[in-house]
């Protein structure tokens, strides 16, 4: 995966310079005992919801008049099942994500932070422009064509390609609003490609293993995946609804579930080298596709990456973690995972997750929870807006990610 694309690694590349902190943190991914949980059973109603939209499915009776009521029962109790969810319990189950915000401009001319910053202090400096970055240019290297089980491949090479990526934890935000996702009778596209809200690479927390953090200043984003059951079912249904003669109002709910269902695209428990390729949409124009890079680490096929994230991305997880090299204090060093997550509301109102977390140094053993300022009038407009931070006296730990109160509470900034 490109450094840029940051997980958990070292200090990025042309990251501004940050005051000497304590000795360097231990090889990435060190053994912790915490054990993988299995998933608990998701509450009765779920069950049969999954039930009626399976039944439905394998009937193929997709124009019958209670289809598209039968999708979105589903997709509420999904919702329902969202909101219950927790930090420490996605955690222990295995479907906590993790992505570090790393990458800033290099120069920041385009914003002014005079109104959010006015002591000048750099350390709240680099967490500006990691929130704000949202005229971020990424290459398209490729040319996106179909494999021979029809997943997405890198094709032919592409020179002087790129497209526009909203890097920032600020984009995480509009990326979980449904509207910036929903297409207008008059229009053949939503807004996803003109506001930069493409899928992310992030790492799928392990917990019996420790992911090593930056040692800069970083902003990391904490995003829960559904239960791989109800991601195989989102799949099933929009490939269904994709289909000739699919009913209408069948398809009118797979596309209202898309712009609200947060899910893994592809997965591998090695690094993937992913990159994004350009493909052309069958509605006119281009649109962006993850691939699987020519840097990867994984030997998985690209049919077998998206087969992971598709039937159950957990897998990248339950298997022993490849072991790579050797430490400089001899100790073995784990390889960290790929997931690449296209993010969206979580829960019926979206107020619980995505969690932001601010990482001073690798060696800190909290996350220093904080809340986005994004105006909600400000969250589908393409204007840019300076957005805030505060602190919400609230420290994650990063061993187990659990919650407990700041000594500091909301009494400072850094």
């Amino acid at each position: 995966m490109m450094s840029d694309l940051g997980r958990g690694s070292t200090q990025p590349a042309g990251a501004a310079p940050v005051a000497a902190g304590p000795p360097p943190p231990p090889p990435p991914m060190a053994r912790r005992s915490a054990p993988l949980k299995h998933p608990d059973p998701p509450h009765q109603a779920l069950l049969m919801a999954r039930d009626a939209v399976v039944q439905l499915m394998e009937s193929r009776k997709t124009q019958a008049e209670e289809a598209g009521r039968i999708v979105k029962a589903w997709r509420d109790e999904v919702k329902i099942w969202e909101e219950r969810d927790t930090l420490d319990k996605a955690f222990i189950e295995g479907r906590l994500t993790f992505r570090t915000m790393s990458h800033i401009l290099a120069k920041d001319e385009d914003y002014n932070y005079s109104d959010l910053r006015p002591s000048g202090d750099a350390t709240q400096k680099r967490l500006h422009q990691l929130i704000n970055n949202d005229k971020y240019k990424k290459g398209v290297p490729y040319e996106a064509q179909r494999g021979p089980e029809g997943v997405w491949v890198p094709g032919k090479d592409l020179e002087d390609v790129g497209t526009l990526i909203n890097a920032g934890g600020a984009g995480i935000l509009k990326r979980v609003t449904p509207a910036n996702f929903e297409r207008r009778e008059s229009q053949s596209h939503s807004a996803k490609s003109s506001l930069g809200l493409h899928s992310l690479s992030a790492h799928l927390l392990r917990p019996d293993l420790r992911l090593k953090y930056y040692d800069g200043v970083c902003l990391v984003v904490l995003m829960p995946l559904p239960l791989p059951e109800d991601v195989s079912i989102f799949y099933r249904l929009r490939q269904l609804s994709k289909q000739p003669g699919c009913g209408i109002q069948f398809s009118a709910a797979v596309a209202i579930l898309a712009t609200q269902f947060t899910r893994p695209q592809l997965a591998a428990n090695l690094d993937m080298g992913t990159s994004y390729a350009r493909a052309s949409s069958d509605r006119g124009g281009h649109s962006i596709k993850y691939v699987k890079g020519t840097g990867a680490t994984s030997l998985e096929s690209e049919q077998a990456c998206r087969d992971n994230a598709v039937r159950n991305y957990r897998t990248i997880v339950e298997r022993p973690a490849p072991e790579q090299n050797v430490g400089a204090d001899g100790r073995r060093m784990y390889c960290a995972n790929e997931i690449t997550v296209a993010y969206r509301q979580w829960g019926l109102t979206g107020t619980n997750f995505p969690v932001f977390g601010i990482s001073l140094s690798g060696t800190s053993p909290f996350l220093i929870k904080v809340e986005l300022l994004l105006p909600v009038e400000a969250r589908t407009s393409a204007q840019h807006f300076n957005v805030n931070y505060r602190r919400t006296g609230t420290l994650i730990s990063k061993d187990n990610y659990t919650a407990r109160d700041d000594p500091e509470g909301r009494t400072r900034t850094f």
